[in-house]
């Protein structure tokens, strides 16, 4: 056999590997963006595949976007990055059901001081609709997802801002080893580079109308 014969030979071995990987290891995968809040009842945890499942053949024709379910045991160590069910508790006392994004431990030398960013939240409203508090870069990209996302807030749930805010959240201790919890003050964005703000919506009961009530909270 010649050299060439056998990194031929190679070559069709490790493709016949990774055909047999991918037909008999199926995992279960969805879009991040199609979660609803039955798939966290069911598995509190949704791990991102690129950034945990990174190299392994059965994950690598899979969407960016794409997510799996945690396959440890609870509570679960924080060594992951991924999407974990949280509780979200308004000013008022009313209690939903939401998620944080959770980072990997092992790289996070230092926790940014505005929850809002670290986590980027979202609520659910029913199960499936998500009521976000993170606009993105509003000085790049313009304010639309920041007010979509305040309207549909308070459309959603009913509040107004001294109703809603201060939110807080925490993760049970049965889903995750270490504690997390954390404070929502208002609706976060960038309001220049390295620049964090947050700004709270006003809903007028009665009248319909909404206006910006609450300047830069935190920057």
């Amino acid at each position: 056999m010649t050299f060439l014969q056998f990194l031929d030979m190679l070559r069709h071995f490790m493709m016949a590997r990774y055909i047999m990987s991918v037909l008999f290891n199926h995992p279960y995968t969805i879009d991040g963006d199609d979660l609803r809040l039955s798939h966290f009842d069911k598995n509190p945890i949704w791990l991102d595949v690129h950034l945990n499942d990174f190299g392994d053949p059965a994950y690598e024709f899979k969407s960016e976007t794409a997510v799996r379910p945690w396959d440890g045991t609870y509570p679960a160590h924080s060594q992951f990055t991924g999407m974990v069910l949280a509780t979200f508790t308004t000013r008022n006392g009313q209690i939903f059901q939401g998620v944080i994004h959770h980072t990997d431990s092992s790289f996070n030398e230092e926790r940014s001081e505005h929850d809002v960013l670290q986590f980027q939240p979202w609520i659910f409203h029913g199960d499936s609709d998500r009521l976000g508090f993170w606009g993105g870069a509003v000085h790049i990209i313009g304010d639309r997802s920041l007010k979509e996302n305040m309207a549909a807030f308070y459309r959603g749930t009913g509040l107004n801002a001294d109703e809603a805010f201060p939110i807080e959240f925490v993760v049970s201790p049965d889903v995750l080893s270490e504690p997390v919890k954390g404070t929502i003050h208002g609706f976060g964005f960038y309001s220049a580079e390295n620049v964090v703000s947050s700004v709270r919506w006003r809903v007028q009961k009665g009248v319909g109308s909404l206006f910006l009530s609450c300047c830069m909270l935190h920057t």
